[in-house]
């Protein structure tokens, strides 16, 4: 019997939430976003310092003092373009950084420290370029460099020290370019303005709810205005408001324009306009390339050893195909489900330059990869939230060793397969109760077989791996 009550009090809330609002059959997916441009290019400076001193004393030991300096910061610039129009969606993300580090811990009188400085240019851009039938041509270039120097002095003892020299460079770079059909359009903004004109209504501030048109209008202005570059919040805050209500007034929307007004305007812009919701069906194929060129040197010196150098430097280059689907529909309001679907097969080429003709720096393999991902979504009020997701990924690669004796060619075959399911729930049930539930699992498993040519025994090694997190916060307030 309570169970019973349990179940049908839930229901009872879902679908009384579900048929309250007054556009329960507004179509979401009839909203598409306006033009938009938007730049931004911003440096930041962080800095952080501690400093630790302790004085150990005990009966029959000597004093021990301990002073650890740790000194770290950060530059970073960073340049980020966003456009949107009927004829192209794209970004583009440039950036540059700098994390200095400085560590000095000194004990009894030895001295060991450990500085290093990290350098990175990146640059990454999506283009998707449309046409009037909603064909598109798609190109996404990334460059990224890395550049990292350490070096460490170590006093374990007075007769003996160590001083270590390590630089790293590396380079990223590539660009996939496919071609395809569809488009995914964003329509959050839509339902934001749903949000804002049902809780007017509500709160008897509206003389009558505009028509579908309107609403669109209203989203646009929403959109616009959320994408506009400002460079104090507050301000960005102020010019929001006025920008909505400037647009309820030309519209003759508001019939009694106070302070409740207001406060039920500002409640739905800060706490209405998530999630994401999308809609819209493209599929893409394309060619896909990768390239990573890495160099590491490191030089060791010891008390006694002398001069320890080492170099290491590996290429690898990955050329191949793919296949994505995307789909994203708003059932209505309160109902959202999506789904990614991707699929590629490449080659991989592992190159060092310093050592050409060593097999076992120097092979290709072959790889296929497919990641499938589902989500659905209830969404009955901005307070209310409920997701479940699905994702299944499988990796498969297939490649050909020689250990450098004719007798040792050997192959090697690896299968990887993930599944994730999660659910997330943010329930407000009523102004004094809350239930909030986040749950994940990850079950994978891993096998690889290698086979030689010579005849010796297969070697035959599995991993099967379970995860699952989970927590639950229940809030009842009794007064």
């Amino acid at each position: 019997m309570i169970r019973y009550r349990i179940s049908a009090l839930v229901t009872g809330l879902i679908f009384a939430t579900a048929i309250n609002g007054q556009y329960s059959g507004f179509n979401l997916s009839q909203y598409k976003l306006p033009d938009i441009k938007l730049n931004k290019l911003d440096f930041n400076f962080d800095l952080y310092h501690v400093k630790d001193n302790n004085i150990t004393q005990q009966s029959l030991l000597d004093e021990r003092k301990s002073i650890v300096n740790n000194f770290s910061g950060s530059l970073n610039l960073t340049y980020f373009h966003y456009r949107n129009t009927e004829k192209y969606q794209g970004d583009l993300t440039a950036g540059i950084s700098s994390q200095p580090s400085i560590y000095t811990n000194r004990l009894d009188g030895l001295q060991s420290t450990d500085n290093s400085l990290s350098t990175g240019l990146s640059v990454y851009s999506t283009n998707r370029f449309f046409n009037l039938k909603q064909f598109f041509l798609e190109v996404d270039p990334l460059l990224k460099e890395n550049f990292l120097i350490m070096k460490a002095h170590d006093e374990p003892t007075s007769t003996f020290a160590t001083d270590e020299r390590y630089h790293n460079y590396s380079t990223t770079i590539s660009a996939p370019v496919s071609i395809g059909h569809g488009r995914i359009e964003p329509v959050e903004d839509a339902r934001l303005a749903i949000y804002i004109l049902e809780e007017l209504n509500k709160a008897g501030r509206i003389s009558a709810l505009p028509p579908d048109n309107v609403v669109i209008e209203m989203a646009k202005e929403i959109s616009k205005i959320k994408n506009k570059r400002f460079f104090d919040s507050r301000l960005r805050k102020i010019e929001e408001l006025q920008t909505i209500d400037s647009f309820l007034v030309a519209n003759n929307i508001i019939s009694v324009h106070d302070i409740s007004y207001f406060a039920v305007l500002n409640d739905q812009w800060d706490y209405a306009s998530g999630p994401v919701r999308e809609t819209g069906f493209a599929i893409s194929a394309g060619f896909d390339n990768n390239i990573l060129l890495s160099r590491t040197n490191t030089e060791t010196t010891s008390t006694g050893n002398g001069i320890i150098k080492n170099e290491s430097v590996s290429n690898s280059y990955e050329l191949g195909g793919f296949l994505r689907i995307r789909y994203a529909k708003p059932v209505n309001l309160y109902w959202q489900n999506s789904l990614d679907v991707k699929t590629s097969l490449g080659r991989n080429f592992y190159r060092d330059p310093n050592d050409k003709s060593n097999p076992l720096q120097n092979f290709e393999s072959n790889i296929f990869s497919m990641d499938l991902s589902y989500s659905w979504q209830f969404l009955p009020n901005s307070r209310t939230s409920v997701q479940m997701s699905l994702q299944g990924i499988y990796d498969y690669s297939f490649s050909d060793h020689n250990s450098g004796a004719s007798t040792e060619v050997y192959h090697s075959t690896d299968n990887h397969v993930s599944f994730l399911p999660a659910i997330s729930i943010y329930y407000y049930i009523s102004p004094q109760m809350r239930l909030q539930l986040a749950s994940s699992f990850t079950i994978s498993s891993s096998n690889n077989i290698t086979k030689f040519d010579n005849g010796d025994p297969d070697i035959k090694t599995t991993l099967n791996n379970y995860h699952h997190n989970i927590s639950l916060h229940f809030v009842y307030s009794f007064f």
